[in-house]
């Protein structure tokens, strides 16, 4: 979808969790080891360029989906 690779991506998630949301891409830690990204979080990253901060956040009622 962002059409980066898993280097870049990884990086991207370490940011976020680092910076508390305000920088990256939005994952949330399952476990110590597994990074989930919400589909409508990363939607929103690539429609509106805006870093969603998942703890603040509520997935849309209508049509919300996750990442599998």
């Amino acid at each position: 979808m962002l059409r980066i690779g898993r280097s870049l991506a990884y990086q991207l998630a370490r940011d976020y969790l680092r910076t508390g949301g305000s920088d990256g891409i939005p994952v949330l830690r399952l476990g110590r080891s597994s990074l989930r990204v919400p589909r409508w979080a990363l939607m929103e990253l690539v429609t509106t360029g805006r870093v969603v901060r998942l703890r603040d956040a509520e997935a849309p009622v209508e049509g919300a989906s996750f990442a599998r």
